[in-house]
């Protein structure tokens, strides 16, 4: 899986400041429409987007300092798609972050799973 700032991402960060910060909200996940998307950082939107979660407070990975983790759960009620892509947005509803991921396949909806990525 390799995920990026978009180009949007990128520019809100460096015009962030503690009076107007950017507050992530949202996680969205995407079947790619298909195949697995490039990842590139001009993307303003998931190619196929599936299911759109909030997502929890950024955390900063205490091994590897330029990583910024969000954690989104996918309902037990949602299921049998492919999972390509990834997605992080603001509360103004722009994508920040932007990834593929392998070809994830969720079970059918069933009661007894959670899935969190």
């Amino acid at each position: 899986m390799a995920t990026i700032l978009t180009s949007t991402g990128r520019t809100k960060l460096l015009a962030a400041t503690p009076m107007a910060p950017v507050t992530l909200s949202h996680i969205a996940w995407g079947n790619g429409g298909g195949s697995i998307p490039s990842v590139v950082a001009t993307r303003t939107a998931l190619v196929g987007e599936v299911l759109r979660v909030g997502c929890s407070l950024p955390v900063r990975d205490t091994d590897d300092t330029t990583v910024i983790m969000v954690q989104g759960s996918i309902p037990r009620s949602f299921g049998g798609a492919t999972i390509r892509e990834v997605g992080v947005f603001d509360n103004t509803g722009a994508l920040i972050a932007y990834g593929s991921i392998n070809n994830e396949v969720l079970p059918a909806p069933v009661t007894e799973y959670g899935y969190t990525y």
